[in-house]
C-alpha cells in the first residue's frame, strides 16, 4: 500500500483492496450457495462495514503520507483504545495493569505525534484509523458469537466495495499491470488477515487477542 499510494489514489487502492477480497472470497460463498453468509445482524454487519472502511482510509492516507515507521507505529495505538471500547462495547472488564499499560502506551504516542508542534494531519489521520479500528474489531467480536468469520469478512468486502466504488471513480487512475498485480497481492493478504483477527476474536477477549498485533512492528523491519 505505501508503494502503490505514489502512483495511484488513495480511494483507487481501497476499491481494489475490497473487490479484490470479495473476487477471493467467492469460491468458498458458491461452494454451498451462499448459505455460509446468511445473517440475522445486517444492521451490525453494515455499521461495522461502514467504520472499517472510514479506518481503512485514513490508514492509507496515514501510510502514504508518513515515512512507514511512524503510520506503523500509529496503527499499533489500536490495542490501547481497544482498553474503552472493549468495555463500553462488550463489557469487557481490564485490570490496573492494561490500564497502566494503555497510559504508557499513550505517553509514547504523544512522542510521535508531538501535540504541541502543529501535528501533521496524517498522523491524526493515523490515530483515527487505529479508534475506528477498535471500535470495528469490538463489533467483530461481537458478531462472532453468531456468525462465522468467512461471514464477517464476506460483508466487509462486499459494503466495502460498494462504498469505495464511487470515491475510486472520481479519481480514477489506470493501473499499470505491476501495480495491478501487487493491488491483486493486497487484497489476498487482506482476506487472510481478516479471516485469522475474526477467529482468533471468537476464542479470547479483544483485550486478550489485540495487543498480539504488535509482532507486525519485528515482521515489518525484516520485509
Amino acid at each position: 500500500i505505501k508503494h502503490l499510494s505514489l502512483p495511484l489514489p488513495i480511494t483507487v487502492i481501497v476499491f481494489f483492496r475490497m473487490l479484490i477480497s470479495l473476487i477471493v472470497l467467492f469460491p468458498w460463498i458458491m461452494r454451498d450457495r451462499f448459505a455460509s453468509v446468511a445473517t440475522t445482524r445486517l444492521g451490525l454487519h453494515t455499521l461495522r462495514s461502514v467504520v472499517g472502511f472510514i479506518a481503512l482510509m485514513c490508514l492509507v492516507y496515514s501510510l502514504s503520507n508518513l515515512d512507514l515507521a511512524d503510520a506503523v507505529s500509529l496503527s499499533f495505538t489500536t490495542p490501547l483504545w481497544m482498553i474503552g471500547t472493549a468495555a463500553v462495547l462488550l463489557g469487557e472488564g481490564s485490570g490496573p495493569r492494561r490500564w497502566l499499560a494503555t497510559v504508557v502506551g499513550f505517553g509514547g504516542v504523544l512522542i510521535i505525534v508531538r501535540p504541541g508542534m502543529d501535528p501533521d494531519p496524517a498522523m491524526l489521520a493515523g490515530l483515527a484509523s487505529a479508534f475506528l479500528g477498535s471500535i470495528s474489531l469490538s463489533w467483530v467480536k461481537k458478531l462472532m458469537v453468531t456468525d462465522t468469520a468467512l461471514t464477517i469478512t464476506f460483508y466487509f468486502s462486499f459494503i466495502g466495495t460498494l462504498i469505495s466504488a464511487i470515491p475510486a471513480m472520481a479519481y480514477w487512475v489506470q493501473p499499470t499491470l505491476t501495480e495491478f498485480l501487487l493491488l491483486i497481492a493486497t487484497g489476498m493478504f487482506a482476506v487472510a488477515g481478516l479471516m485469522c483477527a475474526a477467529k482468533a476474536y471468537s476464542l479470547a477477549d479483544a483485550t486478550v487477542v489485540s495487543p498480539v498485533d504488535f509482532t507486525r512492528l519485528p515482521i515489518a523491519a525484516v520485509i
